[in-house]
């Protein structure tokens, strides 16, 4: 992956080898954008990426809907106080 250098030229510059990888949390499993997109976190002072997170499209957000459905029923079994250890 690439991201806009900090030289103020425009030019791209590679991502760091040592990059923070951000996935999805979907259905209690950390997982990579169904699309496979990422995009680039930028250090503002630097101008240079650190990180990549995931660029979710309608796909993550239904499968993320379709999860989170799923797990409502026992969770509203849940008694408050041991959801609040959670």
């Amino acid at each position: 992956p690439e991201a806009p250098g900090g030289d103020g030229s425009g030019r791209l510059s590679p991502c760091p080898a040592a990059m923070l990888h951000l996935l999805n949390h979907i259905n209690g499993h950390a997982q990579q954008p169904l699309g496979g997109r990422t995009l680039p976190v930028i250090e503002p002072a630097t101008g240079q990426p650190y990180a990549l997170l995931p660029d979710s499209d309608a796909a993550d957000v239904d499968a993320a809907v379709r999860a989170a459905e799923a797990a409502l029923p026992a969770w509203r079994r849940l008694p408050a106080e041991d959801r609040g250890r959670l």
